[in-house]
């Protein structure tokens, strides 16, 4: 009886959580902006406003600790070490590809993102940014370009 009982409660659960449909989707990338440095600048303020020493330390939160809600860590598909193009190509569609590449697979061939699901599947999409709009990593989300199409 209590097995069927959760899974009826499973059941609905899923049924309702499916008829859900988001009505925004936003996706913040703070190029460059990772733990490290998050941990950097909370470290940072805390001391240069008097509330923490190196022998006290009262680490105080950042507004933006209230809004991650997840982390990725990315490496390209031929390097450990990956450059913007590629993380924003890996952040944008989920699959790997080469330093020096955008919005493409390894092989050269054209990958669709997340925006552009987003905008078959009927909802309005934009980028905002505050680099250049043709910068790797805001690119990663609109352009297709092999690395040879690049150097």
């Amino acid at each position: 009886m209590r097995t069927s009982t959760i899974l009826t409660a499973l059941s609905l659960g899923q049924a309702t959580l499916a008829a859900i449909e988001p009505k925004n989707f936003i996706f913040i990338v703070p190029d460059g902006m990772g733990p490290v440095s998050q941990t950097l600048l909370r470290t940072y303020l805390s001391m240069v406003n008097g509330n923490s020493t190196t022998r006290a330390p009262r680490i105080n939160a950042l507004p933006i600790d209230v809004t991650v809600i997840g982390n990725t860590r990315t490496h390209s598909a031929n390097n450990l070490v990956t450059d913007s193009g590629a993380a924003g190509t890996a952040l944008a569609t989920g699959h790997k590809t080469d330093n020096g590449a955008i919005g493409v697979m390894p092989d050269g061939t054209p990958i669709g993102s997340v925006m552009e699901a987003a905008k078959l599947a009927g909802y309005l999409t934009g980028l905002v940014v505050t680099s250049p709009i043709s910068h790797a990593t805001p690119a990663g989300r609109r352009c297709f370009l092999g690395a040879s199409d690049i150097r």
